[in-house]
């Protein structure tokens, strides 16, 4: 999986909402991935000219959504709808994405998985110093085929 083109084909966004750019690496418990996204001017996410950090949640639970679409391949009958159902534990160390010059990297680690539910953590970094964390909480089982 070498480009954006290929990761979104794993998420329930098309462009310009799906924000992933690379996927680094990634094993049945956690994923590293990148995005430049962030530097966009036209991103859908701007409001007033800026990017606020509080969006970094964003590029987490498309990392989750990768994750899972990904374990999903693996095991092709596990593949489930998923919702984002929790977000808790954040902090932003940044106010804006956007005075992020450096590409931003996305780290998820899968704490606690129940059936087609989860827990992850995250850590969105930019330059090597942290923007955001947390915990996700993903709640499955919904029907329908779709990872996400």
């Amino acid at each position: 999986m070498s480009d954006s083109n290929d990761l979104c084909a794993l998420l329930p966004h098309a462009a310009p909402m799906c924000l992933l750019d690379t996927l680094v690496s990634w094993d049945p418990e956690s994923l590293v991935c990148t995005a430049v996204s962030h530097g966009d001017p036209h991103h859908p996410l701007r409001r007033n000219g800026r990017l606020a950090a509080v969006h970094a949640i964003e590029y987490a639970c498309q990392a989750t959504a990768l994750h899972a679409a990904l374990a999903a391949r693996a095991a092709p009958d596990t593949a489930q709808r998923s919702l984002l159902a929790a977000v808790k534990e954040i902090t932003l160390s940044q106010d804006y994405l956007d005075q992020i010059e450096a590409p931003l990297r996305i780290s998820v680690w899968r704490e606690l998985a129940l059936g087609p539910s989860a827990i992850y953590r995250f850590l969105v970094e930019g330059g090597g110093l942290p923007v955001a964390g947390g915990r996700l909480t993903v709640v499955g089982g919904l029907g329908g085929c779709d990872q996400n």
